[in-house]
């Protein structure tokens, strides 16, 4: 639902091409595993193919065609960003990506909302140094609307423009605002930028500008800004996906032609600035653990040095084996993360290196630590079999970044490479130099930038204080063709492994990979009520050793292969996952099978782990979302319920304590076994050439011997009919984070569906009612909204959002206002409910689009015990779906009177309003979780 806007170092992370096709092998034991470096023939580079038109008014259209799901990516990239800010008018362009949401001549909404009726994904927009874009996928049928849109936001917006509209979202911007500063960490970027460029550079403000710039903004300075900057000739429009090239060119013409090109402008150029010396700075914030940040100034995205650079932060940071990961992290333990990479940028990018220090370690030891890493990468170059991993890898990554067709996949690939890098091949061409790369050219780049003129910023605690052509007539906006296309996932075959394990395959061929998942009837509601973050830490354990590996040998391995291992919790499931290319998938799956049926848990990495958490609990308790995720459970469930533990699965500080080896043992033995999981495979294999694999890796694999199977303690929970309301005091913040919440039925209940859409209606999209109200009419929150997870036991339902601390109780007011009108005196309307289905169900196919996301609509209904033809019958009974049935629905889901309401916020701000609202109600906690005296 939130707009981002300035973007932190994205760095560029596509394939290689590297290493040979090997046979699969017939009779290798679980551990063994081929070398893959040894291979001389090189996978193949992937390819995105484009073309490229020119409209007479100057617009760049690229057009990509990809058949795979009937939709379609349609990206604008305006060549306006913060850079082209006068500097009295810091923040204007972000100010701006937010005003074009605002409708247009011919169309008075938020542009959200026609998109989200037509079944749209991945809908955005985003402001960077550079660039402002905008991007959704919308299935074929409505392609033509998105096109309109983007075409009235390019046209026919500023005239639209009012003074209520710029006013509005001048305090959206201003919320954003305070809201990134109230965050642990949230001015450190703004310093970096402003710090390491010499003052009247470009790039030497924050994107998100200041404030009384903002403030300062006039209707006529922002007339004049649209129509200098936001030209046909001056952006870049990709539509990617099912589409006819043709076609495409055709309806561009259309709606964009008769859009006027703006004024020539002065471009900046190449601007560099490498700082003369090293320069330093130092901030006292209110964070939890101290933090270093180093940057370069070096040569533009997609340079020759620049591409090096990017190939020498993977291989100093990425991974465990990684120099800087495996000293600072796994070795010496002076850090709990460590990574380093480029901020690709068109005048000049950064090279940044960004650590945490542990726990009474000084900045002065980790820095140090670093500049020896980096004087050896220097002087000696990166090892050879690095190099080679860091290829496999990227090659991995790119087979499953290419899948999506909309922002963050193909179209955004086309539009940055051709912007940035000067052609739609430019990443190819990166991809190629990496290839070609020498660990004697890694040396020399780094050893050419990265010297002693760096900038150097330290973070450090703050001690405890006291407070062509166009349709003559535009005023129609287009309507979708032909009917909505149904999501088609592929069919499902199962069949059981001589073990017992059960397995369901779903083939997908087109791309040359495999997923893995091996989902367990255990998840943290397994933990007991003194060990809560258990099952967590055993899954965070799992890759880091077994009898044959230990932790940096599997990770060396997985590199050397492009497969992905992980595992992770959720309240119900523990799931293992692994992503397989073709040309490894023996070696792959022997690696998996390795991790998932031997894992030590090894003593030390156990205790370097619990260090690590110990550092994310103070990092959860020094942010207001995460005071509120790890205190919400228990005050929901209680303190012994197995769903009472945070989601994050970090658990206490004493659970971390209490904690032993054999704790992880014995979670192994009775949760993570054959009998008590389902393994689901998806991807380019059938069950033909799969079922001997996994019988050779996985079938002779059997339950501890005499072991019952496990059951699980009680999810029931009573009912509450009271409202409780709580308050964590944060002292200075600048917002309220406030949440109000009760458990709801589990997923599958009778009235699950018109839950769904209760939850859509309500607080599920940026259109619905609390975000309408709180932000876009009163300008009070960047966002509000509302959600119901899904689980097999009672279930979480609340609203939750970030307000101004002077707009708390009022705000608390409106959205109980809301909870009681939606089940009562203002229940959905036919047409909220219409298009809240269209929302949930004409976004499907654009959900589907790659093979991961396949994976989890399948895994999906595996967890939850859901049949197989779930989604043939979901989209009629969404729509057959009546007010009455969601008003019956609402008063079983809502009880305004019954809410548990947790607020954190400033209290000496906040407990007299809130008082006035609640009475004597309030109930104060720590950061614990701990009542305190009121």
């Amino acid at each position: 639902m939130s707009r981002l806007s300035a973007a932190v170092f994205p760095v560029l992370a596509l394939s290689l091409s590297a290493c040979a096709s090997l046979p699969l092998l017939s009779d290798q034991s679980d551990t063994t595993m081929a070398d893959p470096t040894q291979a001389t023939a090189e996978l193949p580079l992937p390819e995105v193919a484009w073309s490229k038109h020119t409209l007479d008014n100057g617009l760049t259209l690229l057009v990509h065609e990809d058949a795979k799901a009937p939709v379609a990516g349609v990206y604008v990239w305006y060549r306006v960003g913060s850079k082209d800010e006068p500097e009295d008018r810091t923040g204007f362009a972000h100010l701006f990506e937010h005003l074009m949401f605002t409708g247009s001549e011919h169309y008075d909404g938020e542009y959200f909302e026609p998109l989200t009726e037509v079944g749209a994904t991945g809908m955005n927009g985003t402001t960077s140094t550079d660039r402002t874009n905008y991007y959704q996928t919308v299935p074929t049928r409505a392609l033509d609307r998105a096109l309109w849109l983007e075409s009235e936001r390019m046209g026919y917006f500023i005239d639209a423009v009012t003074e209520d509209k710029l006013e509005r979202e001048k305090g959206v911007v201003k919320n954003e605002f305070k809201q990134r500063r109230d965050r642990p960490y949230g001015t450190m970027w703004d310093h970096l930028v402003q710090g390491s460029y010499p003052e009247g550079h470009p790039y030497s403000w924050p994107t998100i500008g200041e404030i009384e710039d903002i403030e300062a903004a006039t209707l006529d300075d922002v007339r004049d800004w649209f129509k200098t900057h936001y030209g046909p000739d001056n952006a870049v429009l990709v539509v990617a996906g099912d589409v006819q090239t043709e076609n495409v060119v055709e309806r561009v013409e259309h709606y964009f032609g008769a859009i006027p090109a703006g004024p020539a402008l002065h471009r900046p150029t190449r601007d560099i600035a490498p700082l003369p010396e090293e320069k330093r700075e130092v901030l006292v914030d209110k964070v939890p653990q101290a933090r270093l940040l180093m940057a370069w100034n070096i040569p533009p995205a997609f340079s020759e040095d620049t591409n090096l650079l990017e190939l020498a932060g993977n291989l100093l940071s990425s991974g465990r084996s990684s120099p800087l990961h495996k000293v600072l992290v796994e070795e010496r333990e002076i850090a709990t993360q460590v990574s380093a990479g480029v901020w690709p940028k068109l005048l000049g990018s950064q090279f940044i290196i960004d650590a945490t220090a542990a726990e009474g370690v000084s900045l002065a030891e980790l820095e140090t630590a670093i500049d020896e890493i980096l004087e050896d990468f220097r002087s000696e170059g990166p090892d050879p079999d690095a190099v080679q991993r860091s290829r496999v890898r990227l090659y991995a990554a790119a087979i499953r970044g290419l899948q999506d067709v909309g922002g963050g996949g193909k179209a955004d690939l086309l539009a940055r490479s051709f912007a940035l890098g000067g052609s739609p091949d430019a990443w190819r061409e990166q991809l190629k130099q990496y290839r070609a790369a020498t660990p004697e050219q890694v040396r020399d780049s780094t050893a050419r930038w990265l010297k002693d003129n760096r900038y150097v910023l330290e973070v450090h605690p703050r001690g405890p204080r006291s407070t062509g052509a166009v349709a003559d007539d535009r005023s129609t906006m287009p309507e979708p063709v032909g009917p909505p296309p149904a999501l088609t996932l592929p069919e499902r075959e199962r069949f059981t492994l001589s073990n017992g394990l059960e397995v369901v395959l779903a083939t997908r061929r087109g791309v040359p990979q495999v997923e893995f998942r091996f989902i367990a009837d255990a998840g943290y509601a397994t933990d007991a009520p003194d060990r809560p973050g258990l099952a967590s830490m055993a899954e965070s354990l799992r890759t880091r050793g077994t009898p044959s590996r230990d932790a940096i040998a599997i990770s060396e391995d997985a590199e050397s292969l492009g497969a992905s291992l992980s595992s992770g919790v959720s309240r119900d499931h523990s799931t293992i996952s692994l992503g397989a290319v073709r040309p490894f998938l023996d070696d792959s799956l022997a690696l998996f099978a390795d991790v998932l049926r031997n894992p030590t848990f090894p003593t030390e990495q156990f205790d370097r782990l619990r260090k690590r958490r110990e550092a994310a609990i103070a990092q959860e308790k020094a942010q207001p979302s995460g005071l509120v995720t790890r205190t919400l459970p228990s005050l929901l469930y209680g303190e012994t319920h197995p769903y009472a533990q945070p989601p994050s699965g970090t658990g206490t500080v004493a659970s971390l304590e209490a904690m032993s080896p054999e704790d992880f043992h014995a979670y192994q033995q009775q949760w993570i076994r054959p009998d008590n999981a389902t393994l689901l495979v998806t991807g380019d294999i059938d069950r033909a050439e799969l079922a001997p694999l996994l019988e050779r890796h996985l079938g002779n694999w059997q339950a501890a011997s005499g072991m019952a199977a496990p059951s699980k303690r009680s999810l029931d929970v009573p009912e509450r009919e009271d409202e409780r309301v709580f308050v964590i005091d944060r002292p200075g913040a600048m917002q309220s984070y406030v949440v109000a919440a009760r458990t709801a039925p589990p997923t599958g209940d009778r009235d699950d569906i018109a839950f769904e859409l209760l939850n859509e209606v309500l607080g599920g999209t940026f259109t619905a009612r609390l975000n309408q109200e709180l932000r876009v009419k009163r300008g009070w929150s960047y966002g509000v909204g509302s959600a119901l997870s899904d689980a097999l036991g009672p279930r979480p339902f609340y609203v939750y959002g970030a307000i101004q601390t002077d707009r708390t109780a009022e705000a608390a007011a409106v959205i109980l206002d809301e909870l009681s009108g939606i089940r009562g005196n203002k229940p959905p309307t036919e047409e909220e409910l219409n298009r809240a289905a269209r929302s949930l169900t004409l976004t499907l196919p654009g959900n589907n689009q790659t093979l991961t996301q396949v994976t989890g609509s399948i895994a999906h209904l595996l967890r939850l015990n859901l049949p197989d033809d779930y989604y043939k019958h979901y989209v009629p009974q969404v729509n057959a779906t009546t007010p009455e049935a969601t008003i019956e629905a609402a008063r079983r889901l809502i009880e305004p009177q019954a809410m548990t309401w947790l607020f954190v916020g400033d209290r000496a701000k906040i407990e007299a309003p809130l008082r006035a609202l609640f009475g004597d109600k309030l109930r104060f906690l720590n950061r614990d979780g701990d009542a305190v005296d009121g």
